[in-house]
């Protein structure tokens, strides 16, 4: 009898203070069209937060470069557009969030983001560089 092999590939995995969907490809055709649908951006990633304080705009764009700080390789901040470089650059990399605002609270307010684009802890600095953390951030949060 001969025993069949499947190599499993892990497409997308959201780790830390995001819960979602871990996408699991059974086989290399599968995980390559899956790659493919991420990187021209045909799948669409919705995340919800808690954010410190009262968003005065219930929809809009966050489009600031994000690349790494100096103190700390795993930090990441938000800097004005200028071009994108890398992350490692002064001006870093492109990145590009959408939010929409689902309730309003006592000092806080639900929100809906959506990456255009796909950084390291993009939603997690680009909350931060409007003035409004996630909530129970450690390493973005200002409480």
């Amino acid at each position: 009898m001969k025993l069949k092999r499947n190599i499993v590939k892990i497409i997308s995995l959201a780790l830390g203070l995001a819960v979602g969907v871990v996408l699991i490809a059974k086989n290399a055709i599968s995980a390559a069209k899956f790659s493919k649908m991420l990187t021209e951006r045909k799948v669409r990633k919705d995340y919800l937060a808690i954010c410190e304080g009262t968003f005065k705009e219930e929809s809009g764009i966050i489009d600031f470069n994000i690349r790494r700080t100096r103190e700390f390789a795993m930090e990441r901040e938000a800097v004005a557009k200028d071009t994108s470089h890398g992350e490692d650059s002064p001006e870093g990399n492109e990145a590009i969030s959408e939010y929409n605002v689902m309730k309003f609270g006592d000092n806080k307010t639900l929100v809906k983001f959506s990456p255009i684009t796909g950084r390291t802890h993009q939603l997690r600095v680009h909350s931060k560089a409007i003035g409004h953390p996630i909530i129970g951030d450690t390493l973005y949060g200002e409480s």
